[in-house]
Formats: structure tokens, sequence, C-alpha cells
């Protein structure tokens, strides 16, 4: 749906673009102060170590997220 006419170019964007921002807003994963300036924080790609448990970051499924169990997943020193 469509701004009304009589609207500014600046008013109308930002009405067009509500949706979207709303969407980004509460959907998009927030991350702490710690996550933005240290890099041990950061998120993981799969198959890197974390730094102080020594657990593998293993991809997992999307039907399979409720029964995930952290603490099943490799160490660095089972491998």
């Amino acid at each position: 749906k469509k701004a009304p006419k009589n609207l500014s170019t600046t008013e109308r964007i930002r009405i067009e673009q509500w949706p979207i921002e709303t969407v980004f807003k509460y959907t998009y994963p927030r991350l702490d102060i710690n996550v933005s300036k240290m890099q041990n924080h950061l998120l993981k790609s799969p198959f890197c170590v974390h730094p102080k448990t020594g657990r593998v970051c293993v991809p997992i499924e999307v039907a399979e997220v409720e029964t995930f169990d952290p603490f099943q997943v490799p160490t660095l020193s089972q491998l």
C-alpha cells in the first residue's frame, strides 16, 4: 500500500520503509557490547574452536534445534 500523495518525499519514504524497519528491529539478532568490541566474543564460524571450552562449533539442522545438546559436540582434544 502506498503512502498518500500529499506527504513530502521524506515522509512517504519513512512510511513505506516502516514495515521493513520494524521487522528488522525485532527479528535481527541483538549483540551485546562485548560482542562488538572484543574479538573472542564474535559469533563463531562452523568448525572453529571455542577458546575457553575447546568445543568445536558445529552446524545444526533447523528441524533438530529443540533436541540439540551443546554439551555433546566434540572438543578439540576428542578429535
